[in-house]
């Protein structure tokens, strides 16, 4: 009966290794799958310029729990106020996945960070974009992302991470009008992205 307890032992033992295994590697990956938790904004959040000025806006991602590896952004604005003169990529995200596009009103660029395997959390600057004011603004103007903003993160396969964006506002004046009372009644709302709601077309995986 000894021999028996010892070898029926043994056997428990060995049937509990793999699943110990298995069971640690479900675990692993269920702590690199997080909810949707990323928003993007632009930086500054609010400016004033006089017709002709250019400036820049970067384009900010805080990750929340998510751990992001590429962004797929497309930004609009009033084409009759602002013209985009140039779109490009941080540091923390060097790799072009798509290069930057300047249109009428709109802009888009492709972005991946160093690699899969070491992925952004935080708050970081992903992406810059350069501007012209063309016209006086009757009050001020957005800057904002679109709907078919993408967010890629480790673990969530096609789902996009990003719940949400908050836009820039811009007034273009010749006056000395600030960023006052006229500003803050027009703050745009931000935007709310519903996840999953696009599927990328050169997201890493």
């Amino acid at each position: 009966m000894k021999r028996v307890f010892i070898i029926l032992s043994v056997i428990l033992v060995i049937l509990a290794i793999p699943a110990t295994i298995f069971l640690s590697g479900q675990s692993q990956e269920l702590r690199k799958k997080a909810a949707p938790a990323t928003t993007l904004a632009f930086s500054p959040a609010t400016l004033t310029k006089k017709p002709g000025e250019t400036f820049s806006l970067d384009i900010t991602l805080d990750t929340g729990e998510n751990q992001a590896v590429a962004a797929e952004l497309h930004i609009i604005f009033d084409p009759a106020k602002l013209e985009a003169q140039s779109i490009t990529n941080s540091t923390l995200f060097p790799n072009i996945l798509t290069s930057g596009a300047i249109e009428r009103g709109s802009a888009s660029i492709s972005v991946g960070a160093t690699d899969v395997k070491k992925p952004i959390k935080g708050n970081v600057s992903i992406a810059v974009i350069r501007f012209r004011a063309l016209e006086n603004t009757d009050s001020p103007i957005s800057v904002r992302l679109a709907q078919n903003t993408f967010v890629g993160g480790i673990g969530e396969g096609a789902t996009n991470v990003l719940i949400g964006s908050t836009p820039a506002t811009i007034t273009i004046s010749d006056g000395m009008l600030g960023t006052g009372t006229n500003q803050a009644q027009n703050q745009p709302s931000p935007t709310t992205f519903v996840t999953p709601s696009i599927t990328p077309t050169s997201i890493p995986t």
